[in-house]
């Protein structure tokens, strides 16, 4: 519980350093969907991340975890992180369910 508790903490010290990154959030039950954050003068701001249609790398609105993860690796700029975000709570009807906090840092910058 306290690897957990640490790695939240250092989630969030790190994406307060960028100004912007890659992200992947759940979409749905089983799937994700990739996004790029960006921090200004009003916090926190995300669009959806289509991939990098010139490389090829096509990334869909309802991925797998894993398929995110990869595509995203293949067609983020090399100078940018990519992080993992995941539901503060799995129960559908509950607050939190659209409340998505930082899980692990796939790449840093």
């Amino acid at each position: 519980m306290l690897n957990e508790i640490t790695k939240k903490i250092n989630c969030n010290e790190y994406l307060n350093s960028l100004d912007c990154w890659y992200g992947i959030r759940p979409n749905g039950e089983e799937y994700y969907t990739a996004y790029w954050f960006m921090k200004d003068s009003d916090g926190v701001s995300s669009v959806p991340y289509a991939g990098d249609l010139e490389q090829g790398v096509r990334i869909g609105a309802f991925e797998t975890k894993e398929n995110a993860i990869e595509k995203i690796k293949l067609s983020a700029a090399p100078d940018r992180a990519i992080v993992l975000y995941e539901r503060e709570s799995s129960e559908v009807g509950s607050d939190l369910y659209f409340s998505f906090t930082p899980q692990e840092i796939i790449k840093a910058a």
